[in-house]
């Protein structure tokens, strides 16, 4: 396909050989001489347009093109939106050389129109993330620790992104390729649209226009025209508040304006520890000065010391001779190191940890007969390295390698197989693991099985060999697979019935 720039067409798709667009009749071709816009992505409200479009010039390499099409009318609408569309080209050549940032490719005029081509960025935004289920305190951790450094470096380079939310933050998807700079992505948050973004004068921006979106901009940015890092901070503070929670914040701020945000907790799914509850609390501070005042300063809160840890050595010197041994004395936030050897258990994790194998994969093993390899009950706990091996139940019993039926397990870089049920079992409403990287084989039924509402999800694994599918899905599991081999199975490669 190839798709019109007339920002007035109302049906911009065209097939590859026209010459004039089929609706409007508008000239089609390589905008810029090698940029080839294939899908209309988006209206950007008044401001523009952006497409996805093949760049000739790089093997058909995906990027963004943006195109300035205000639909405001007056000389003086139109000044603020080119203003603020070269800005934001300005910004992305300044900081698209750090990874979690677009990096900026062209920004050019063509035909009365300007335009910005940046780097495309695969992923899902959080919005659509969050639609999943609301999230939980590990995954608001996890992703703190991943954007703090990122609106550091942007308000250090003096610039304020004025417009943070959900649909502004993308999770790079990490079968994608590297960045622009060649750096690995995979599975971190990228900040993009900095199409209000603005910059910093002595920390701070006079008052100007009002430009954010409702419910996520702060008080002085929205009532008063002014912005800070702190500014920014807030619209952090009420996006991780959207992903505990899944609360309309648009509504919200039409039903209560800011006053919501001094009884934040009432809308909360689930508790959270004091650590978090204090950090939210204060980036939801009304006023400006109560709030962190840098991303710096959230981060040395929020970074959690060095984990203590144990070691588990099956042949030498260690803390423990079995992982069981070393998970009930374990502290939550413990990392468990195991070392080489079989280990004869099923391992029942009921608190945060991480078990991570200290050495080759196939060289630690953990077999179980009358149990599962892993039984998932806590609410996060990350398993990496391991070779698991589930037999069949000497007592007419049996066992998933892997079950989980709550919480979010990060199982990456594993080699399961079942020779009693499927590998992995994910099932119940609150089971949201992410299983990445792993060979998952040789299931007495599937690789990966996901029932009663169970979801989470399953990227960049081998899976194969499996007797009834690779994946099955039913009973309202719904899961994201993505990146996967799912290949040389019995039945089905991926298998979806009963109202999966």
């Amino acid at each position: 396909m190839i798709c019109c720039l007339n920002p007035s067409c109302t049906r911009p798709d065209n097939p590859d050989d026209n010459r004039f667009c089929q609706t409007c009749g508008t000239p089609l071709g390589l905008l810029g001489g090698h940029y080839r816009p294939v899908k209309r992505l988006s209206q950007e409200g008044a401001f523009g347009i952006t497409y996805l479009a093949e760049d000739r010039h790089k093997l058909n390499e995906r990027c963004v093109i943006k195109q300035l099409a205000p639909t405001a009318q007056g000389t003086g609408p139109l000044q603020k939106a080119t203003e603020l569309f070269e800005r934001e080209a300005k910004h992305l050549q300044l900081l698209g050389q750090h990874p979690q940032v677009p990096a900026l490719y062209a920004y050019f005029e063509e035909k009365g129109r300007l335009y910005i081509v940046q780097e495309f960025i695969e992923g899902e935004t959080l919005d659509k993330l969050q639609q999943q289920g609301c999230w939980s305190e590990s995954q608001i951790r996890e992703f703190l620790l991943d954007i703090l450094p990122v609106l550091e470096f942007i308000h250090e380079s003096s610039v304020a992104h004025r417009d943070l939310k959900p649909s502004n933050i993308i999770r790079h998807s990490s079968s994608a390729s590297p960045s622009y700079l060649g750096e690995t992505r995979g599975g971190r948050f990228v900040l993009i649209d900095f199409g209000a973004s603005k910059e910093l004068a002595a920390k701070v921006v006079t008052r100007g226009t009002q430009i954010g979106t409702l419910g996520y901009a702060a008080r002085e940015q929205w009532v008063e025209g002014e912005a800070y890092a702190a500014s920014d901070l807030y619209s952090l503070g009420v996006t991780c508040f959207h992903l505990l929670t899944g609360v309309d914040l648009h509504k919200l701020f039409l039903d209560r304006g800011y006053e919501w945000a001094r009884n934040w907790r009432q809308y909360l799914q689930q508790p959270i520890s004091e650590e978090l509850d204090r950090i939210l609390d204060k980036l939801l501070q009304e006023d400006c000065q109560q709030r962190y005042q840098s991303a710096a300063e959230v981060q040395v809160v929020l970074q959690p010391q060095s984990p203590p840890t144990l070691i588990v050595s099956k042949l030498g010197p260690g803390d423990r001779a079995t992982i069981g041994e070393a998970i009930a004395i374990a502290k939550p936030g413990t990392r468990i190191l195991v070392r080489p050897g079989l280990y004869r258990e099923g391992l029942i994790i009921d608190k945060p940890l991480e078990i991570i194998g200290e050495g080759p994969v196939e060289a630690i093993v953990i077999e179980s007969t009358d149990s599962n390899c892993i039984l998932m009950q806590t609410d996060y706990a990350r398993v990496r390295g391991l070779t698991l091996r589930c037999q069949a139940g000497t007592k007419g019993k049996n066992y998933f390698a892997v079950d989980i039926p709550q919480g979010m397990l990060v199982l990456e870089d594993c080699d399961i197989t079942s020779d009693s049920l499927s590998c992995v079992g994910i099932h119940g409403a609150t089971a949201k693991p992410l299983i990445r990287g792993c060979q998952i084989h040789d299931g007495k039924q599937s690789g990966v099985f996901v029932y009663e509402k169970g979801q989470g999800t399953v990227e960049n694994c081998d899976i194969f060999g499996n007797a009834v599918a690779g994946v099955s899905i039913q009973q309202e599991g719904n899961p994201t697979i993505r990146g996967c081999q799912i290949h040389d199975g019995k039945r089905s490669g991926v298998y979806v019935y009963e109202k999966g």
